[in-house]
């Protein structure tokens, strides 16, 4: 019976340096690595695409990753800075952009769009509904006009 040996824990004397024996990293945490994971995050490259720029797979990133705790938290906090610098910027053009301030609104403070839909009957009325859904709108509209059936006017529009 032969003894296995695992060759990842077997040493070798080089020069009086003891070296492992074994297939070297992929990715060593250099300044350089560091960086781009850093720029990277800033980004929101996915971890795809950044193992992609490193020209690793996707598996031997996260196996760096955790052999690398700090870069892990590299790329993770530029993660959050690029988050902080894009909110800044945003938050910048609301000062000149009316649209950028609507959409502000909506993100931040719940604000909304409010729809109305008003369809004109034979005579002088209007029908005014507001703040519905187009399906729910139609299907109003249909039972104030007394619509036999139901999806009849919804049926008759284009799309």
């Amino acid at each position: 019976m032969t003894k296995r040996v695992n060759k990842t824990s077997k040493l070798s004397k080089t020069k009086g340096k003891t070296a492992k024996i074994g297939r070297p990293f992929a990715l060593e945490a250099t300044e350089q690595t560091l960086d781009t994971l850093r720029g990277l995050g800033r980004i929101q490259a996915t971890s795809k695409e950044t193992a992609a720029v490193l020209n690793v797979s996707e598996p031997t990133l996260f196996a760096f990753f955790k052999r690398e705790e700090k870069a892990r938290e590299l790329w993770e906090r530029g993660q959050q800075e690029g988050r902080v610098s894009l909110r800044r910027q945003q938050f910048a053009m609301a000062q000149t952009s009316a649209t950028m301030q609507i959409w502000l609104g909506k993100q931040y403070l719940g604000q909304k769009d409010h729809s109305e839909s008003s369809v004109h009957v034979k005579g002088d009325h209007t029908i005014t509904h507001v703040e519905k859904p187009v399906s729910e709108t139609l299907d109003w509209v249909e039972s104030v006009l007394g619509r036999g059936q139901e999806g009849a006017l919804s049926k008759s529009l284009p799309n």
